[in-house]
């Protein structure tokens, strides 16, 4: 619920910042095409394009988006008041949003290019990738212009060196809808230029986009984040646990296994393929609890195959997957390629889009017993 918050307040930054996005004198329509372009356009990106785990993706969304509209008014009026509330906002981004960083090292910089090249704004236009962001530019907003370049050369660079993850869509939510922002402001101008010929264009734009948003939100607004039944999973393994048992934790439960579980992990400086953070949970010199290292089916064999040849018990523990399909499909069939696996019964019924299924978490595979039919 929290997430689904930031990401509709996330709407209120887009539309104001579109506001800004007509040039002096256009009509009020134009102004509001605009606005309501960017705030569409934003309101509807963080449920088309992210899974539906946003977490505190879209609080990131929303942070970028504050930010550039503080740049915004800042450069409207290049007071020192405006200048010093932006540079206090960044203060308390940077604690709710780790992105932040980004966004204000941009526009840090934009600001420090619009001083320097204030006399040859209007040479650089033609480099500028989004139309949004020329017409910011010529609406005198050459600062917030600047700032969606400067971002995306920031995150080309951490995602080169390997210190953020580059276009990943998740952790990428704040950028893809400052693009979604300038692309609204863009098409709204267009659409309402008096002198334009095809106006409808414009309208084709907001009717096709509609046509792709509104279907994959309505889709993925359906999906539930389902239970993830992790410290139930410890507790029950807690009180049936014999001695000589393994326990085998899914990649997608370790961090939730490393919050829960009286077991001190470690945490490994290496970025996971399957994942979003820069570290991985292990550990080290555990003979009785492993950490599968991948999603795939061959990282689940070698897990289940390693743990195999310490005990005839294994107890798995899952999460962030579904039922009998994906991830749980190839634990499935890779358990019964060792043992007997019983799966304990939740009584937990989860919708999962249109279907439904219950949770059946933790599993016990029994090395080497013979698995009934089925």
């Amino acid at each position: 619920m929290v997430e689904l918050l930031f990401a509709l307040a996330a709407i209120v930054p887009a539309y104001l910042l579109g506001r800004r996005g007509s040039p002096p004198g256009a009509s009020r329509w134009s102004a509001c095409l605009s606005a309501a372009a960017a705030g569409l356009a934003v309101g509807l990106l963080p449920a088309a394009v992210s899974r539906p785990f946003l977490k505190q993706f879209t609080c990131e969304l929303l942070v970028a988006l504050v930010l550039v509209l503080l740049l915004a008014r800042a450069e409207a009026a290049f007071t020192p008041a405006r200048l010093a509330v932006l540079a206090a906002a960044c203060v308390p981004a940077a604690l709710l949003s780790n992105t932040s960083l980004f966004v204000t090292a941009a526009a840090v910089a934009a600001l420090g290019l619009r001083v320097l090249l204030k006399a040859e704004w209007r040479r650089l236009t033609g480099v500028l990738a989004a139309i949004g962001a020329v017409v910011l530019w010529r609406a005198g907003y050459a600062a917030v212009a600047l700032t969606l370049p400067l971002l995306g050369v920031e995150l080309v660079i951490a995602g080169a060196t390997r210190r953020f993850p580059f276009a990943e869509e998740r952790t990428s939510l704040f950028a893809l809808g400052l693009v979604a922002a300038f692309c609204g402001i863009g098409v709204g101008a267009v659409a309402a230029r008096p002198r334009n010929r095809v106006p409808p264009l414009g309208v084709l734009w907001l009717v096709g986009a509609l046509a792709l948003l509104v279907p994959a939100a309505v889709a993925a607004g359906a999906i539930r984040i389902p239970n993830e039944l992790v410290p139930q999973q410890l507790a029950h393994i807690q009180s049936q646990r014999r001695t000589g048992d393994v326990v085998l934790v899914s990649a997608f439960a370790s961090f939730q296994y490393a919050y829960y579980a009286p077991d001190r992990p470690t945490f490994v400086g290496k970025p996971p393929r399957w994942g979003a953070v820069p570290f991985t949970v292990t550990y080290p010199g555990r003979t009785d609890l492993l950490v599968v290292g991948g999603l795939d089916r061959a990282a689940i064999r070698r897990a289940l195959a390693d743990a195999a040849g310490r005990t005839r018990r294994i107890w798995v523990v899952l999460g962030h997957s579904e039922p009998r399909r994906g991830e749980e499909a190839r634990w499935h069939a890779a358990a019964r390629s060792i043992g007997r696996v019983t799966k304990v019964r939740t009584g937990i019924v989860e919708r999962f889009g249109p279907r439904r299924a219950e949770l059946e978490r933790p599993w016990i595979v029994e090395v080497g017993r013979r698995t009934a039919p089925g």
